[in-house]
């Protein structure tokens, strides 16, 4: 871990750009993989990135941060919040990689009628409940990598 976590640094140092953009894209990045998005992220890291004058490699470095084993946290958290926030009944037994596969298949198959229909009450309260959670991890990561930069370009141990 620590390892991954030196070479993150390296790539992120390495950056022709001021701490302050490098820290901004990665949490553009990070803040993005809380979204159910899935397959836009880069995309959407882009944007918020070129949006913000941030750097854009960075922001694509940051979307490290959704993999799949953290979307196995992300996904129920961004749910539930989303759900409390909307007042929602729980919906039981959800199978999240089945929602998006389905999602994708319909979309591929331009059929989207009935699968709209049953993503629909899962996507919207993920939605809702990513936005709390873009805020959070876009500040922790921001102040938290602006910190880290510091410290690289000083030669201070991490």
């Amino acid at each position: 871990m620590k390892n991954l976590k030196l070479k993150l640094l390296e790539r992120l140092g390495a950056l022709k750009a001021s701490d302050n953009a490098i820290a901004l894209g990665f949490a553009c990045g990070a803040g993005i993989s809380m979204t159910p998005f899935i397959g836009f992220h880069s995309i959407l890291a882009i944007l918020s990135a070129w949006m913000m004058h941030a750097s854009i490699p960075s922001a694509l470095i940051g979307t490290i941060v959704g993999n799949p084993w953290t979307f196995a946290l992300i996904w129920p958290a961004t749910y539930e919040t989303g759900r409390l926030i909307l007042s929602v009944n729980a919906r039981s037994n959800i199978d999240f990689i089945m929602i998006f596969k389905n999602l994708k298949e319909a979309f591929l198959k331009s059929d989207y009628a009935d699968v709209l229909l049953d993503v629909k009450e899962v996507i919207v309260p993920m939605i809702v409940g990513s936005v709390l959670f873009y805020a959070a991890t876009f500040l922790i990561s921001f102040f938290g990598i602006k910190q880290l930069l510091k410290r690289v370009r000083k030669n201070t141990p991490i």
